[in-house]
Formats: C-alpha cells, sequence, structure tokens
C-alpha cells in the first residue's frame, strides 16, 4: 500500500459485485478483505455484528446517521471499515468518491478512524494493491485505483469549507458543535448519494450530540436523520451487567466472555460521575432532573405569618457546611398547623474567618426566633469546632452526615414533596432560589439525591440541604431524631 502510486483505472465500484442491497455489499467486503486490526479478534475477518448492520442498513436509507454509543465498543474499527468500502464501493454515479474523516482535532482524526484505515488497508491483499497511503504532513490520504480519497479534516468550520464528500465520518460526535455540524450538513447533496455518519460518546460539555438526543426524544428529529440511542436510564441500577449491556451492544458481541468483568472493573476504578457519561451513555446535564421549575417556586415565595410568630417552641434548625469553602449556611424552618404547611426561613450564610467562627452570629440570629430543640450541624473535616463554639453558646447541638444516601433519604422525599404539594412557603430569599433552581434530582436506588450542579463554577447546595434538613424537622415531632 505504501509502494508506488496506484494508476486511476477505474471508475466507481472497484468490487465489481451483482448484489444491489449496499448493507449486503458492506458486508460481505468486511468479511472479505478486512480483518480486525487490533484488539479483540485482531487478525480474523471483521463480521459486521447485528447492531452494526442496523447501522449500514441505516447509512443505506438516511442521509444523515448518528450512533451515540459507550466508550470501547469498536467505534474506530467501524468507522474505517465504513470509509474503506465507501472508497472502492462508491454510490452509482460518483465516479471518484471523497470520504472525509472529521474529528475534534486532526491528530484525533488521524489517530481514530484513519490510523485504523491505514492499518486494515495493509492487511488486506486486495486493498493493499488497490490503495496507496500519501504520508503528506499536511495532507495525509489514501488514495484507491478508482480516484477515490479518504481524507482528514479537524472540526473548525474554516477547515470544512469547500468540501464535496461523498461520506462524511464524523468520528466524537460528542465534542462537536453547532457551527461544525452546520458546515457539515450544507456540505452534503453535492455528490451522488452523499451521506453523513457520526458516532460517539457523550461528552462532559453538551454539543450538537445532546441537542440530536434531546430532539430525538421529543420527536422533532427530521425525518432524514436517523438517531441510534444506546443511553441508559438515569434511574437504572448502574452496577446491573443488563443496563451495561443497553450502553454497550458492540462490547457484549466482541468480547462475550470477558466484556462484563472488563466493565465491572472499569466501574470499580473510575468516578461514577465518569462511569455514567462514558460508559452509560448519561449526559452530565442528564445527571437528573431540575428539583422545582422557576415559576412553581415562586409559587410558593410568601410565609404564611411573620417569622416571630411561626417559630416558638417548633422551631427547628440546620446548618450545613461548604466546608472546603469555608461557608456554612443557616436554615429555620416551622410547622404552620392552621395552614398545613412548612415555612423555610434562611438565616444567612457565614463565611469562617481563619481566626473565628461564626458561632454568635448564628445563635443571635436563631434566637430572634426563638429557642430550638436543638440544633442539626452538617459532619466535615472542620465542623467540630463549630459544633463546640454552639454548644458553649448553650445550643443542643448534633451533628448529621448529609454525604450519606441512606440518611437523607427521608428528608428529601419530604423537601421535594412539600414542594410538589406546595406545603411549604419561604421568604424568597436569592440566594436559597439560585441553589434550588441549579440543583438536580437523581433518582437513585438509595432514594432522591440533590446534587449541584458541576459545570456551574463554585455552585452551592449547603442552604437548599439545610432547607431540606430543618423542614423535614418541621413535618416529623421535634422529639423524633431522623439520624
Amino acid at each position: 500500500m505504501t509502494g508506488p502510486a496506484v494508476e486511476q483505472v477505474v471508475q466507481g465500484t472497484m468490487l465489481g459485485w451483482s448484489t444491489p442491497e449496499r448493507d449486503r455489499r458492506f458486508n460481505r467486503f468486511c468479511k472479505q478483505h478486512l480483518s480486525f486490526p487490533h484488539g479483540f479478534g485482531a487478525g480474523t475477518p471483521f463480521v459486521v455484528s447485528k447492531e452494526q448492520r442496523r447501522w449500514v442498513k441505516s447509512v443505506d436509507n438516511a442521509r444523515i446517521t448518528v450512533v451515540m454509543v459507550a466508550r470501547g465498543n469498536g467505534k474506530s474499527t467501524f468507522g474505517a471499515a465504513m470509509a474503506l468500502w465507501t472508497l472502492v464501493d462508491p454510490y452509482p454515479g460518483d465516479l471518484a468518491p471523497e470520504i472525509v474523516v472529521v474529528s475534534n482535532s486532526k491528530d484525533q482524526s488521524k489517530g481514530g478512524v484513519f490510523n485504523t484505515a491505514v492499518q486494515m488497508a495493509e492487511n488486506s491483499p486486495f486493498l493493499s494493491e488497490n490503495t496507496h497511503y500519501y504520508r503528506e504532513a499536511g495532507d495525509p490520504r489514501i488514495v484507491a485505483a478508482n480516484g477515490g480519497v479518504i481524507r482528514i479534516r479537524s472540526a473548525h468550520p474554516k477547515r470544512l469549507q469547500g468540501l464535496i464528500p461523498s461520506m462524511i465520518l464524523l468520528d466524537e460526535i460528542g465534542g462537536v458543535n453547532e457551527d461544525v455540524w452546520v458546515s457539515l450538513v450544507q456540505a452534503l447533496g453535492k455528490r451522488p448519494g452523499s451521506r453523513l455518519f457520526g458516532i460517539g460518546t457523550p461528552m462532559w460539555e453538551e454539543g450538537v450530540l445532546f441537542k440530536l438526543k434531546r430532539d430525538h426524544d421529543q420527536g422533532d428529529l427530521h425525518e432524514w436523520v436517523s438517531f441510534f440511542d444506546y443511553a441508559t436510564d438515569m434511574a437504572a441500577d448502574i452496577d446491573s451487567p443488563k443496563v451495561w449491556r443497553h450502553a454497550n451492544p458492540v462490547r457484549a458481541q466482541i468480547d462475550p466472555l470477558g466484556w462484563q468483568d472488563n466493565l465491572k472493573m472499569i466501574r470499580q476504578t473510575v468516578p461514577e460521575k465518569e462511569f455514567r457519561i462514558f460508559h452509560l451513555c448519561q449526559f452530565q446535564s442528564m445527571n437528573g432532573d431540575p428539583v422545582v421549575s422557576p415559576d412553581d417556586w415562586d409559587a410558593l415565595e410568601g410565609l404564611t405569618d411573620e417569622p416571630e410568630r411561626l417559630t416558638g417552641a417548633g422551631l427547628q434548625v440546620a446548618v450545613v457546611g461548604d466546608w472546603e469553602r469555608r461557608s456554612v449556611a443557616v436554615v429555620a424552618a416551622a410547622m404552620d398547623d392552621t395552614a398545613n404547611v412548612v415555612n423555610v426561613i434562611p438565616l444567612g450564610i457565614w463565611e469562617r474567618q481563619p481566626t473565628s467562627g461564626p458561632a454568635a452570629e448564628i445563635l443571635e440570629a436563631v434566637q430572634a426566633l426563638g429557642e430550638p430543640s436543638r440544633v442539626l450541624v452538617s459532619r466535615g473535616a472542620q465542623a467540630g469546632e463549630l459544633v463546640e463554639d454552639l454548644t458553649e453558646l448553650g445550643l443542643v447541638v448534633e451533628e448529621f452526615n448529609v454525604s450519606s444516601l441512606q440518611k437523607m433519604r427521608d428528608p428529601t422525599d419530604t423537601f421535594v414533596r412539600l414542594v410538589n404539594d406546595a406545603g411549604l412557603r419561604h421568604d424568597g430569599s436569592s440566594e436559597l432560589r439560585r441553589q434550588v433552581l441549579s440543583a438536580r434530582q437523581d433518582v437513585r436506588k438509595e432514594g432522591i439525591v440533590l446534587l449541584r450542579d458541576d459545570r456551574e463554577d463554585g455552585a452551592q447546595i449547603h442552604s437548599l440541604l439545610a432547607s431540606v434538613l430543618a423542614a423535614h424537622q418541621a413535618v416529623a415531632s421535634p422529639r423524633v431524631a431522623i439520624y
């Protein structure tokens, strides 16, 4: 393949087969002329899996096909096979096909699908005789005897101008933005049978793949776009092999004996968030729904009475620290038996100073409302001193582990129910509103979990968590502990 340049001796297809169905031609081409270049089955004929056959049929029937699948499902190998097949067996009327491999960077394009295609062609007697690999640093490409070419382009709109592609192979579509997507779609239609095939895994940032999935879920996807969605449900058990198989259909077929053990190892060694994104196809923003809509939260504004008249013996207070930022949020709550609602009253957020703590200020804010039976303080590396200070000032303090999903289950369920049933009132605190609206609720086997939005720099939910604890205590008997 890297010897003398191949002379153009034919136009159009180089296979000479009479089979009209293009998906069957692809399957035959892979089995007869390609082998796995590495990994499982290296050196053996490339047999197209059941799921991959569905993708090929879609490419034949739809102008644009997008596959969202987890890592380790042969994306680069399949993309390379698709590129080589289109190179030697283009659509009728496309005499010198041009296949463009696009990814976030030119190096990534070359290192993924393109380099895999080079290896597969070099290992194939048919392709090594009928294709040539030009190694020029500025324009590496594979050229076939029919004049066809496989090129690489980075995913930047300026680099995509002037394309006349037979096939666009969009690798790692999860990292592609809207501008690149528009440029690629506009390049279609300049050749007979031109197609776009995008494949990838969700990334940390939302891009065009997220938008396509959202449109697909809402039934708004255009008819000429075919979308294969292997995302798993957020509420599903992420330790279940059945769930793993859904997001990893090809991995389970190419490694039937070891795929579960491999994913189990990954599950135990990487953070849960990364496992959800890269191995279960769950976008970061899919990790939970909003706790409440802005309109519904605003509709709960307005205490049922003056704070001093609401509290009395039923006053409940919770202190939750964001210890990394040396910040503590204090919230009081009280049940209004007459209105049958819980009033939530944020008392403030205090920044802990290097030489002094906020205990005295917290005591003053609490006593302005009444005398609580006890104050709950979240556990943490810096909580001990605050607990001691509040105790010395005469408050009955008990620590609570807000990081325990099991212990937070009942308080969180209570808070969410109060919000949904309009059984909660608040004083309109702008900081509490910001935290409530930016938080996400994630349904897991342990129950509902409240999460901060890690995409927002400096996001906090300690006022929200303090509200959760105080509201739950207001609903429960003041004499019943929740820890």
